[in-house]
């Protein structure tokens, strides 16, 4: 699948998904910064129609990105959950890529395409903004084909070891809500 193929397909089904656009909306018009939803937003939506699930299944939370060197308070990232929960009911998870780089003692990341490029899995590296225009933008640092792949693969540039990569595949128990994936231990 090429990249604008994937885009396309990504983008029907975002516009078909009610809660996940006015998830979308509200990112854009709560946030005085520009932020992405990444992760599960995303992964989960692709393997929920692989599975051919017709109800999304639910978001544990929405990984709320952005980059900001210059407020690396994480008061900041509870300050932007407050705005986006006053506008939309959910679990939001703001997170300033600049504070993770410093805490996972990565060099700065010079944007947010360069801090999911090093995020556990392959198939978690992306991530999705709607502009004033309700035009759709997007970061695959890795290419689409790790998340189409529906296999669960470590990123090589993953710094977080084996017993934490174990303890991940354990928590978020993905094959027994999308039993078709493949998992490499």
């Amino acid at each position: 699948m090429s990249d604008a193929e994937a885009t396309a397909l990504l983008a029907s089904w975002l516009r078909a998904d009610t809660f996940r656009w006015q998830c979308l909306q509200t990112v854009r018009d709560a946030l005085p910064v520009q932020a992405w939803l990444a992760a599960g937003f995303i992964r989960n939506l692709v393997w929920d129609h692989q599975h051919g699930y017709l109800q999304p299944t639910a978001l544990q939370d929405i990984d709320v990105i952005y980059l900001d060197a210059a407020q690396l308070s994480p008061a900041q990232d509870h300050h932007y959950e407050t705005l986006l929960a006053a506008q939309l009911a959910a679990a939001w998870q703001v997170r300033n890529q600049a504070r993770m780089a410093a805490r996972q003692q990565h060099a700065p990341y010079p944007d947010c395409a360069s801090a999911i490029r090093h995020w556990p899995e392959t198939a978690t590296c992306y991530a999705v903004r709607v502009d004033a225009d309700k035009q759709l933008h997007w970061l695959a640092p890795l290419g689409w084909a790790p998340l189409f792949a529906a296999e669960v693969v470590r990123n090589p540039l993953f710094a977080g070891g084996d017993a934490i990569w174990q303890q991940r595949l354990q928590q978020k128990m993905w094959q027994q809500r999308w039993p078709q994936l493949r998992l490499s231990t």
